[in-house]
């Protein structure tokens, strides 16, 4: 995978739509991870690694996209003028 060098601009309702789909991508590896833990567990093997799932790095860019967000709907610029920076490196 290549990383994106430049900071790309977002508006809220792109940041919007990438919190969510963060959230949802969360949701399924977590979910994901516990059934891999429980079938591991029964099968008397060692519990996977979260990090196999990418779990920290998900939660991390969603709650940095979540918070920038956030930051945009309570702010009182108009919907043409807002703008937010993701400066996470895919």
């Amino acid at each position: 995978m290549s990383k994106i060098e430049e900071t790309e601009q977002f508006d809220v309702i792109e940041m919007s739509l990438i919190a969510k789909a963060l959230a949802l991508l969360l949701n399924e590896r977590s979910r994901a991870f516990e059934l891999a833990a429980e079938i591991a567990n029964k099968k008397g093997q060692a519990s996977p690694d979260y990090e196999d799932f990418g779990l920290t790095t998900i939660l991390r860019l969603s709650r940095r996209c979540s918070s920038h967000h956030l930051e945009e709907t309570v702010s009182e610029q108009s919907w043409t003028s807002r703008r937010t920076h993701c400066s996470a490196q895919f």
